[in-house]
C-alpha cells in the first residue's frame, strides 16, 4: 500500500501534505542504504509534521503542544493522532538512522519533546552560540512598540559612540526590507540631527544609508557560495544596527550572525509583537522572552521601551493597540465601535460611511497626481505621506488590488 493510501486521513484533513510525504519518502530511502528503515505511521506523520513547519512559520514541532497540530482533524479521526507525547516519542525512537539527539548529525533532531528538521536545529544551535559568546558583551537588544522612541534612542547610542573618540568605528545599517531600510535612514538621520552633537558626529551617523539585509551581506542566488560574507569572510564592520529585526526569520538572522567577526557589536532594534517573518522562526520573540529570565546571557543585554510619544496613553489609538496585542477582540470593537475623535471605524457593510472614505482617499490621489503632473518630487512625497491604505490582503475588493482598480477608475 502507497504512504498517500496509508496516511490518507492526514491528508484529507490537512494534517501534512503530498509534498511532506514525497519530501519523507526521499529522506527514508536515503536511510535504507545504511540500514532497516520501517517508520511506523505515526512516525511518518511527525517526520511530515517536521518539514511542514517551514510553512506555517515554526522551526519544530512542539510534542508538549501536538493537538494544535492536529486541530483540522474531525472528532472522529483524533484517535489516530495521540494527545500525549508519549507515543509520538517512542515511534521516532525506531527509526535511528533518521532521527538523532541534539549531538548528532541526522535528518531530523529530537531536542527533548522538539522534533526539528536537522538544518533548522543546526542553524538555531549556532545563533544561540553567536548571541552569547563573549558573555553576549558584543550584543545588545533595543525592544518597544510603535511610537516609543526607538529610532531617537538608536541615534543617541550612535552619537554616543562616535563621540568616545579615537577611531571612528565602521558603522552599518540595515533591515529586512528595501523599505524598512529607507524608512530607517529617513528617520534616524532626522533624530541624529535633533541631537545636541557635533557636525562632525552628525554627519558620520548620517553618512551611513540603510539597506537590505541581503544586500549587506551580498546575496546572489546563482552563485556558490551565495553570501559574499559568511563565516568564512565576516562583514567589515565594528557596529551593526538591524531595524525591524521582528521580521528577520531564524535563517536570515543565522546568515547574518555568522557573518560578524567576533568583536562586531550588534544592536538589534524591534517589535517582538509586530510584524513577524515570514518565513520559519520569531527570532526577536525568543530574544524578549530572555529578558524574563535573569539566567539568561542575554537578560542584561535588552532594554524595553514602554512610554508612548506618538500617541497619548489614555487615547483611542492607544487603547485599540493593546486590545489587538493582546488578542481581546471585544474590547477592540468596543474602542472602534465609539464615537472617538482620534480613531474612525468605516463598517464597509455601510454604504454611505464607504463611500465617504472613497472620497477621501480619490481626492488625496488626486493631489498627487497634480503635483506629478508638475513635476513637484517633493510635494508628492510629502502628501504621501499624509495618506496612506494599509490592507490585509491583496485580492477582494478591501485589498490591496481592489482599492488601486477602485481610484484608478475614478481617476
Amino acid at each position: 500500500m502507497s504512504k498517500l493510501l496509508q496516511l490518507g486521513i492526514y491528508l484529507d484533513n490537512e494534517v501534512i501534505s503530498e509534498g511532506d510525504i514525497a519530501a519523507a519518502s526521499v529522506l527514508v530511502d536515503i536511510a535504507r542504504r545504511t540500514g532497516p528503515t520501517e517508520p511506523s505511521d505515526l512516525a511518518w506523520v511527525a517526520m511530515c509534521l517536521a518539514l511542514r513547519t517551514s510553512r506555517d512559520g515554526h522551526t519544530c514541532v512542539d510534542f508538549n503542544r501536538i493537538q494544535e497540530w492536529g486541530a483540522s482533524l474531525t472528532a472522529d479521526d483524533h484517535q489516530y493522532f495521540p494527545a500525549s507525547s508519549a507515543p509520538w516519542l517512542d515511534a521516532l525512537a525506531s527509526i535511528p538512522l533518521l532521527v538523532g539527539t541534539a549531538s548528532e548529525r541526522k535528518a531530523f533532531i529530537l531536542d527533548g519533546q522538539r522534533l526539528y528538521l536537522g538544518r533548522s536545529f543546526s542553524q538555531e544551535q549556532a545563533i544561540a552560540t553567536v548571541l552569547t559568546r563573549n558573555s553576549a558583551s558584543n550584543v545588545n537588544v533595543l525592544l518597544g512598540g510603535p511610537g516609543t522612541g526607538k529610532t531617537t534612542e538608536v541615534a543617541r547610542r550612535l552619537i554616543e559612540r562616535f563621540e568616545q573618540g579615537g577611531v571612528m568605528p565602521r558603522l552599518t545599517l540595515a533591515a529586512p526590507t528595501g523599505k524598512a531600510a529607507t524608512r530607517m535612514t529617513e528617520v534616524l538621520h532626522a533624530r541624529c540631527k535633533d541631537q545636541n552633537a557635533s557636525p562632525e558626529v552628525v554627519a558620520a551617523v548620517t553618512a551611513v544609508a540603510a539597506r537590505t539585509i541581503h544586500s549587506l551581506l551580498g546575496y546572489a542566488p546563482n552563485r556558490t557560495p551565495r553570501f559574499t560574507f559568511g563565516a568564512h569572510n565576516p562583514l567589515p564592520y565594528d557596529l551593526v544596527v538591524i531595524d525591524e529585526a521582528s521580521m528577520l526569520s531564524s535563517s536570515d538572522m543565522y546568515q547574518l550572525l555568522e557573518a560578524l567577526a567576533p568583536t562586531t557589536e550588534l544592536l538589534l532594534v524591534g517589535d517582538p509583537d509586530q510584524l513577524a517573518s515570514v518565513e520559519s522562526g520569531s527570532v526577536l520573540a525568543d530574544i524578549a522572552a530572555s529578558a524574563n529570565n535573569p539566567q539568561s546571557l542575554l537578560a542584561s543585554r535588552i532594554k524595553v521601551l514602554q512610554t508612548q510619544h506618538r500617541f497619548a496613553a489614555d487615547s483611542s489609538i492607544a487603547a485599540l493597540a493593546t486590545a489587538v496585542r493582546n488578542g481581546d477582540t471585544s474590547s477592540a470593537f468596543n474602542v472602534l465601535e465609539a464615537n472617538n475623535t482620534d480613531l474612525r471605524w468605516v463598517d464597509p457593510k455601510n454604504l454611505d460611511q464607504l463611500q465617504m472614505l472613497i472620497d477621501e482617499v480619490y481626492e488625496h490621489a488626486l493631489g498627487l497626481c497634480e503635483s506629478a503632473t508638475n513635476a513637484d518630487a517633493a510635494q508628492v512625497l510629502e502628501k504621501q505621506r499624509m495618506l496612506q491604505v494599509l490592507c490585509a490582503h491583496r485580492g477582494g475588493e478591501m485589498g490591496v488590488f481592489g482599492w488601486n482598480d477602485r481610484i484608478n477608475g475614478l481617476l
